[in-house]
């Protein structure tokens, strides 16, 4: 009896400390989607009940005035864009390093974990230096190559985990059936590792549309802009105005957020593929 009630306990306190941090990690969207739909005064005077009346009009303010929807499209390109091409080549260099044989194989392993350490914050003023004096400033296939480089070391090392995690008998009984090595990448390896290839989708996706410093720092045009920067500008231009504020925060985090309850299910799956191996 007494085991039972210190599992039941154990349970108990278990239960009441995760929904402790479920109000921490929810309470801040439930605040910015109804006070998207408030005013100022009903923000100020009751911010933690549901809206008296529904003020769409703050959605409007945030597109037609805080041009959110052309930086939203904006950013949409580039998370999209440089999600296939990190994907697609990150899937490549991993195939190479975990089931070719090569001189300097281990090598370039040890590259792509060092590359893990070097955040792209930290060396982004070499970077300035050089795209100021080549001027290129305002181009999105810079910032793509910029962001692909950046998120290419994490792919590779979860990729490459995930493929070490894959049997070698599969691709010898393809090719000894006359798959080539191409073959052998697209049509055998490349569905068994689906989950990784979510997992960093995701990771991608959702750094890619937050980032705020390259973005800034590389994109003067206003049309050019992404949704965090254009917030940031929105916020000193529309600083009393928090109803429109919240509601374009809101359609900022609406994309990451849906993207990761549809693929939430592969997260763990392709964090933890390669663990067995």
């Amino acid at each position: 009896m007494r085991d039972r009630g210190k599992k039941i306990l154990k349970k108990v306190v278990l239960y009441l400390v995760s929904f402790l941090f479920l109000f921490i990690f929810i309470y801040p969207l439930y605040f910015v989607i109804i006070s998207s739909f408030k005013t100022n005064t009903e923000i100020f005077i009751k911010p933690f009940s549901l809206p008296t009346s529904i003020h769409l009009e703050n959605y409007v303010t945030a597109f037609e005035v805080g041009n959110i929807g052309r930086q939203f499209m904006n950013s949409m390109f580039l998370a999209v864009t440089t999600l296939i091409l990190t994907s697609i080549v990150a899937s490549m260099v991993s195939f190479a390093i975990s089931r070719l044989r090569f001189k300097g194989q281990g090598a370039m392993r040890v590259y792509f974990v060092m590359g893990m350490m070097i955040p792209i914050q930290s060396i982004i003023v070499p970077i300035a230096w050089v795209v100021n004096n080549l001027d290129i400033r305002d181009n999105y296939f810079l910032l793509i190559l910029l962001f692909t480089a950046s998120h290419m070391p994490l792919a590779t090392f979860i990729i490459t985990g995930s493929m070490n995690s894959l049997p070698s008998s599969l691709e010898e009984a393809a090719i000894i059936d006359g798959c080539s090595i191409y073959k052998v990448y697209s049509k055998i390896i490349l569905p068994l590792i689906k989950p990784a290839i979510a997992t960093i989708g995701i990771f991608v996706f959702m750094y890619t549309w937050n980032d705020l410093l390259v973005s800034m720092v590389f994109i003067g045009d206003a049309d050019l802009r992404t949704i965090s920067v254009g917030i940031l500008n929105f916020v000193g231009a529309r600083r009393s105005d928090y109803g429109a504020l919240m509601a374009a925060i809101f359609v900022s985090i609406l994309p990451p957020l849906i993207m990761y309850i549809v693929l939430q299910e592969n997260v763990v799956k392709g964090l933890t593929s390669g663990a067995n191996k």
